[in-house]
């Protein structure tokens, strides 16, 4: 019996791939079975929840920079004492928007997730670099707000800008993550 051919090809490809053929088989833009368009592999829903989960983490990074850049403006008026908390956080930001990229039911938000879920979530499968990991487990512990009736010293203008510049770039690496998931 004869069955009606398959066509796995959208309608321009077909016609550019008849047309480099020595006989082109006649292509008549009236069949109803011909789709116009193939879906993406995702569907329109999968891509659409992708790319709302990549503009939230890119709202996040960029709220991360903005701590960041307070931070920094502390630094420079000279008042390494008052770093602390913007630089810690841009890094409860600029972590959970990375975490927003690989999980769906997140939002970026300014507090800190728990070591071990930056540790599972971005470490283990190579999502965040180790030594990276390592500057941020530092920017962690130095942010740390002081024990009730703790008296600290505040950090150095040096410290102080270390711990920014390691969050800056966990917000570097983020944003190039969001790019290369968009792509």
């Amino acid at each position: 019996p004869d069955s009606p051919p398959l066509h796995l090809m959208e309608q321009e490809g077909y016609r550019a791939l008849t047309a480099l053929l020595p006989a082109a088989p006649a292509v008549p833009d009236d069949e109803p079975f011909r789709a116009t368009a193939l879906p993406s592999p995702a569907g329109a829903s999968g891509r659409e929840k992708l790319d709302h989960q990549l503009k939230k983490a890119r709202e996040g990074f960029d709220l991360a920079a903005k701590r960041l850049a307070l931070a920094e403006v502390v630094l420079k008026g000279g008042f390494p004492e008052e770093v602390l908390r913007p630089i810690r956080e841009a890094l409860g930001w600029a972590l959970t928007s990375f975490l927003v990229l690989y999980k769906a039911d997140r939002d970026p938000s300014g507090d800190l997730p728990s070591p071990r879920l930056v540790q599972s979530d971005l470490v283990e499968p190579g999502r965040l670099p180790d030594d990276l990991a390592a500057r941020l487990a530092r920017v962690r512990e130095l942010t740390e707000p002081a024990a009730e009736g703790e008296s600290t010293p505040p950090p150095t203008i040096k410290v102080g800008e270390s711990l920014a510049a390691a969050v800056m770039e966990l917000i570097e690496v983020g944003r190039q993550r969001v790019v290369a998931e968009g792509l």
